[in-house]
């Protein structure tokens, strides 16, 4: 398989490449399904959590390279199937604000993608979502409020950190989630919201390379489990109350936060 050096955790820089034999085994390939399936699921449960599940799993098996380019394509069937899943639960004035922010922070991401220690700000970034998720959990937080005002922060912070490492869901995570609303209409929102970004991220990987004849296949094949796993995991979600949702999506960003730590 084709193995790749990759120097900015799960930033975007990519260092010499040095394939090792060729493209993933039968085997390998098949895991990947599997895989994307079980990250399907856990997104279409919480709202969020696809891409670093599927990136930890794939990067295991297939190697970085080839699991960036697969998990591209799958994130955005992925996504776009829970957008038109909930799609009558859309916070629409709420959408166009973030993404308002969001164009802003794309651009200005990408420029200090060049100026900055990546390793030193995605720590900082761990460290800070896991005090969110920790101060979302604790007895003295705060109920649930409408908070326009940070619409377009929480937007702009979001863009950021996609020109920065590729992942701006959890500040929208964070800031979606203290809306007052259903589970679905919270989810939908951030459905809609995280498919712009897989949008704005495809023509940047595609100018990278990332996408050959491989990619594609390994995309196609998955596309039926990823659609079963994403409808699998908003009809569990509907299962339990709204307050236990909030609390387990609290707990799965705090450990979205350490991971992110913990690898760069």
């Amino acid at each position: 398989m084709h193995r790749y050096t990759y120097t900015e955790g799960i930033g975007r820089r990519w260092a010499e490449q040095a394939p090792i034999s060729s493209y993933p085994t039968a085997v390998e390939a098949l895991l990947t399904p599997s895989i994307l399936f079980v990250a399907a699921v856990v997104q279409g449960f919480l709202g969020f959590g696809f891409g670093i599940i599927a990136m930890s799993g794939l990067s295991l098996t297939v190697g970085v390279w080839f699991a960036a380019g697969v998990v591209n394509l799958a994130g955005f069937v992925q996504t776009s199937s829970g957008a038109w899943a909930l799609r009558d639960h859309i916070r629409w004035p709420l959408v166009r604000r973030v993404l308002m922010g969001t164009v802003f922070g794309v651009a200005t991401g990408l420029w200090l993608f060049q100026q900055l220690d990546l390793r030193l700000l995605q720590r900082l970034l761990g460290v800070v979502i896991v005090a969110i998720a920790g101060w979302n959990l604790s007895p003295w937080r705060p109920k649930p409020a409408e908070s326009p005002q940070w619409d377009i922060p929480a937007g702009a912070m979001s863009g950021l950190l996609n020109g920065l490492f590729n992942t701006g869901g959890p500040p929208l995570v964070a800031h979606i989630y203290r809306y007052p609303g259903s589970p679905e209409s919270l989810k939908a929102t951030l459905y809609v919201l995280l498919l712009c970004t897989v949008s704005i991220r495809i023509p940047g990987a595609w100018s990278q390379g990332m996408f050959p004849s491989e990619v594609w296949r390994a995309a196609a094949l998955s596309v039926v489990p990823v659609l079963v796993g994403s409808l699998l995991g908003i009809a569990l979600a509907r299962r339990i109350d709204p307050m236990r949702f909030r609390r387990l999506s609290w707990v799965a960003l705090g450990g979205l936060g350490f991971w992110i730590a913990y690898v760069s």
